[in-house]
């Protein structure tokens, strides 16, 4: 008896194991099969599908009637409940438990895992909890009914994002290039009054602080609250200094007397995160070699992953 899990190539696997002709029969409980689905998994008669199959997931572009339809005239078995969640599969002699809908957004681009054993207890478990939610049986009438709601579903993330490897996708990272500045008593007021306001905003402060930069001029399009921001700090001359990510709090805008413009952007930062050289991060991460005179979005997937991964494991 054995218990493995599979990651990158867990839908390789699921495949293998259902179009295995010696594999008996294949109860899958699993709420969302689009498009394309019997590419990806092999149904014949006598298997059985449970799924959420209402018009509401249907207009979404999360199932696709037309694959439900196909399955039925195969003579597969197709139960419908409205909150299923669970991703079970019973495949033989074999069940896995994991993350993953049949769609292409799954397969293609989502990170997704399953759990694969064949201790018997565990299989009749899997297979008990999905013959018990067939009730709501599907015609290939009510399904062919719901075929014209279908709505195909835009990808979740960048066509790009296909590899053979998937890309880790996190929320959007920019790094901003800052040199060294003298403070007047104007910004020293804007700085203490708005820390204070800003201490207020944050919900941890055993774990948070907050740190602050000015900005000279008008603010990026992209500095808005909940943006996480890498500061690259220092004088020209100077070796630069990176800053662990941290995400923008609140951005206070003021006049100097002379009518420039001038922003305070505040940071809710992790108390324990450590700064690093830049010399010292291309050695760990060699990709960022790029970001010495950088300001802007990382539109790199997987450079922004890697440098949001050095500073949650703190491994420098």
């Amino acid at each position: 008896m054995y218990t493995r899990l599979f990651i990158e190539d867990a839908w390789e696997r699921l495949k293998q194991l259902s179009r295995n002709k010696n594999r008996g029969k294949l109860l899958a409980a699993v709420p969302f099969i689009g498009a394309g689905a019997s590419k990806r998994m092999r149904f014949v008669k006598g298997d059985t599908i449970v799924l959420r199959f209402d018009e509401a997931a249907v207009r979404a572009g999360l199932v696709d009637p037309k694959e439900i339809t196909n399955f039925l005239l195969k003579g597969v078995e197709v139960f419908s409940v409205r909150n299923l969640h669970a991703k079970v599969f019973v495949i033989g002699k074999i069940a896995v438990v994991g993350s993953l809908d049949i769609s292409a957004d799954s397969e293609n681009q989502l990170i997704e895992a399953i759990c694969e054993s064949d201790e018997p207890s565990f299989i009749r478990s899997c297979s008990d909890f999905i013959k018990g939610l067939r009730s709501d049986e599907i015609t290939p009438d009510f399904s062919k009914q719901l075929e014209p709601l279908y709505r195909p579903r835009k990808p979740l993330v960048a066509k790009a994002a296909k590899l053979q490897k998937k890309r880790r996708v996190t929320s959007d990272l920019a790094m901003v290039r800052l040199d060294d500045v003298f403070f007047d008593s104007q910004d020293e007021d804007i700085e203490r009054s708005g820390t204070v306001n800003a201490r207020k905003m944050l919900k941890d402060t055993q774990k948070y602080v907050v740190e602050c930069f000015r900005w000279q001029g008008i603010v990026p399009s992209y500095f808005k609250p909940g943006i996480r921001l890498v500061l690259n700090m220092g004088s020209s001359g100077n070796s630069r200094i990176i800053s662990s990510p941290a995400r923008i709090l609140h951005i206070r805008k003021y006049r100097t007397k002379n009518g420039n413009i001038r922003n305070m952007v505040f940071l809710e930062r992790r108390k324990s995160s450590e700064d690093i050289s830049l010399a010292q991060l291309t050695k760990l991460i060699p990709s960022a070699a790029g970001l010495k005179n950088k300001s802007g979005k990382i539109t790199d997937a997987q450079l922004a992953f890697d440098l949001g991964r050095l500073w949650a494991g703190n491994s420098f």
